[in-house]
């Protein structure tokens, strides 16, 4: 970790067990979509914890989900604008002031997106200065939790869409649409504050599609997170290997109806090679003499009266 993070670690495994470990469980929140399936998966793991000796309670930290999403796109989107082509760049700048009034009101707009895209250095530094608040929020709460453990996504694995663009794409939870990028609130938190992170699966039930958790610890902790979801693991039954029939089924068609027959490249005849004819060589011709040009007749000088 010191040289994935250039920081040093400083927090060591306080254990390998759970047992006394303080533990909190966030497993619903009003700014963040999250399945019954889901939410279900953090139950499954709160109780494993439990039953393991940790001290588990609700425990949400002070962090508004849509304020946190909204934050987590102010820091993303400026790095994944960088590489943008120059022209667009100055598009999105000297759009600015529409796209301010466009952001209004809309948790994730097209104006945002342009907005953050076109960050100014002022910009980044005022949502960097929240950053900062919030990780000392998150400092605090970790002085009372070893860990806290939460969905990782807000649903299971599910069909990819293509229609729309990032913006405007959207995804069903529970069978409701949801805005596609609503996928990365439940790491939004880990990813903002530097917090170490560790997803682990719960028992499958028969039918169900994988599901897993997440679970956080404070900055720095990393060996410690490491070794709580470890002990959780094992606690859980462990890795479970899918069953063959699942490994070994074909992946689905993404496109309906008959396969459509490629007809192979027609067979082309060999080109036979062009016989070149000897070139005669060009006949020197001699420069005729210059005609001789006669000197013209001395001109008499005219006599004159005196």
């Amino acid at each position: 970790f010191q040289v994935l993070t250039d920081q040093p670690v400083t927090m060591q495994p306080r254990k390998t067990s759970l047992k006394a470990r303080r533990i909190g469980i966030w497993a619903e929140d009003k700014g963040f979509a999250v399945s019954a399936e889901c939410s279900e998966a953090v139950q499954t793991a709160a109780q494993a914890a439990g039953e393991a000796g940790a001290q588990v309670l609700v425990a949400k930290p002070e962090v508004d989900g849509n304020a946190l999403i909204d934050l987590y796109l102010q820091l993303l989107l400026p790095i994944l604008a960088s590489d943008m082509p120059s022209p667009l760049v100055k598009a999105l700048e000297a759009g600015r002031p529409i796209a301010k009034l466009m952001a209004r009101g809309e948790p994730f707009s097209i104006g945002k997106w342009a907005l953050y895209s076109a960050a100014t250095h002022h910009d980044w530094l005022k949502a960097d200065e929240t950053r900062r608040r919030l990780k000392r929020t998150m400092s605090e709460f970790f002085s009372r939790w070893h860990a806290i453990i939460t969905p990782v996504a807000p649903t299971t694995a599910f069909e990819h869409v293509e229609s729309g663009d990032a913006v405007t794409r959207l995804m069903k939870v529970d069978g409701k649409p949801v805005p596609y990028h609503m996928f990365h609130a439940w790491i939004a938190l880990a990813t903002v504050c530097h917090l170490p992170s560790v997803v682990i699966p719960v028992p499958r039930r028969k039918g169900e599609l994988p599901c897993g958790v997440q679970i956080i610890g404070p900055e720095g902790g990393d060996l410690d997170v490491l070794a709580i979801a470890e002990a959780l693991e094992a606690q859980m039954g462990g890795f479970q290997r899918p069953p063959e029939a699942v490994l070994l089924a074909p992946m689905p068609a993404r496109v309906k109806g008959k396969p459509v027959k490629v007809k192979p490249e027609p067979k082309t005849k060999p080109v036979k090679p062009v016989k070149e004819k000897p070139v005669k060589p060009a006949k020197v011709v001699k420069p005729k003499p210059a005609p001789k040009v006669k000197p013209p007749k001395p001109v008499k000088p005219a006599k004159g009266r005196r």
